[in-house]
């Protein structure tokens, strides 16, 4: 017995329930997705600020994270420099 010959015979009722189940499970995925990018970036900017109040020269700072950028490899180096990434509007953020 084949996939659709299963569903013709548990009906169409079963059918439309199964893809409200994955369309309501897609819109989960959806706002986990966005409420996470949220979070993260509320505390990478929580934990920037006190560290640019404590060495009181963001310069500095920028410098020291675009050394731990380079230093993750040099494929994510080539991103930083055309894409707007997180870490590269992260620097702008904190030298402007």
């Amino acid at each position: 017995m084949n996939t659709l010959a299963v569903f013709s015979e548990t009906g169409h009722s079963t059918v439309e329930r199964l893809g409200w189940v994955l369309l309501h499970s897609l819109w989960q995925f959806a706002a986990i997705a966005i409420l996470s990018a949220f979070v993260m970036r509320c505390l990478r900017r929580s934990s920037d600020d006190p560290v640019i109040k404590t060495l009181g020269n963001r310069i500095e700072y920028g410098r020291a994270l675009l050394a731990v950028e380079q230093l993750r490899g040099a494929s994510s180096v080539l991103a930083l420099g055309v894409a707007d990434g997180s870490m590269l509007s992260r620097i702008r953020r904190i030298v402007t």
